[in-house]
């Protein structure tokens, strides 16, 4: 379910099934609330990559629990962020 809001409120149509989500396209960018998720937060870190008006993570370094140098590597990989 927080994948899903978090997918919605960058404009993605998300339908919840039983066992996922199907996802139709929409996405534009916006404001996300990682809600202390660090798997939220990744995950949305990559779906950035294809918002055009950019996606701004809020509490996304909650990542430090599980994969402390994430936006490091992200970078290296050609992702674009600024953690503040």
């Amino acid at each position: 379910a927080s994948m899903a809001a978090a997918l919605r409120a960058a404009g993605a149509a998300v339908r919840e099934t039983a066992d996922g989500l199907e996802i139709g396209g929409g996405l534009r960018g916006g404001e996300i609330d990682c809600g202390g998720d660090h798997r939220v937060a990744m995950a949305m870190a990559a779906v950035s990559a294809a918002c055009p008006q950019g996606l701004v993570l809020r509490g996304a370094d909650c990542v430090r629990k599980s994969y402390p140098s994430f936006f490091d590597d992200f970078k290296l990989l050609g992702g674009e962020a600024d953690v503040l």
